[in-house]
């Protein structure tokens, strides 16, 4: 049995304790407010941190990028560029992978990894650029050959059409792979506008269509 004395010491700490808790934010629950009090002045908040890091990578990259201009862009347009051909690749592999036949998928993994092969050589200088580049896009043109069989079953137009872009890739390969790679680069940025025009049908691709005529004219 408590002692009066004792009931009315903890009834002492009990109000003390409901107005420190009555002090912090009245959005916190209990549980909350005791993290709260008891992980204050525990380390530093996320704030604090991302200035630190600011403060010390910042830096860094001005001297990375004063020692090793070249190095640096391909670098940070590589890491740029990754989480967006990962994502381009999974749309394809989703919507156009249960209709590809193993030989294409194959095949075009070959063709890309020597590309990245190709291109990595060039960055780090143990291939010249002008050898790089038309080997660069002699594989881009064979990436279109291959699938030129598929392309003839489904009509004489579709195997014009293929044969136009290989023979493209092969004639600035031999004439002016720098201008040609240009014109892919720019050309790429075309490839979602592609996605719309193959999923959508009807009046839902023209107005799709227009709205890109708008946005990238």
């Amino acid at each position: 049995m408590n002692s009066p004395v004792s009931s009315a010491a903890a009834g002492e700490d009990e109000g003390e304790g409901s107005h420190a808790a009555s002090a912090l934010p009245l959005g916190l629950g209990m549980g909350q407010r005791q993290g709260v009090g008891q992980g204050a002045g525990r380390g530093m908040g996320l704030v604090p941190r991302l200035l630190l890091f600011a403060t010390l990578f910042v830096p860094f990259c001005w001297v990375i990028s004063a020692a090793a201009p070249l190095m640096t862009y391909t670098t940070a347009l590589a890491l740029f560029g990754l989480p967006h051909v990962w994502a381009e690749l999974g749309y394809v592999e989703g919507r156009f992978g249960p209709r590809l036949a193993r030989r294409l998928v194959i095949g075009w993994s070959i063709f890309l990894s020597a590309i990245i092969l190709v291109r990595v050589l060039a960055w780090t200088g143990l291939l010249e650029w002008k050898t790089g580049a038309p080997m660069e896009l002699l594989l881009v043109g064979a990436m279109v050959v291959i699938i030129l069989p598929e392309l003839w079953a489904k009509g004489l137009a579709q195997t014009a059409a293929g044969l136009v872009a290989g023979g493209a890739f092969v004639m600035g390969a031999a004439i002016v792979p720098s201008f040609m790679l240009v014109c892919l680069a720019v050309a790429h940025n075309a490839t979602p506008v592609g996605f719309l025009a193959e999923r959508l049908r009807g009046r839902d691709r023209l107005l799709a269509m227009a709205w890109c005529v708008g946005v990238f004219a």
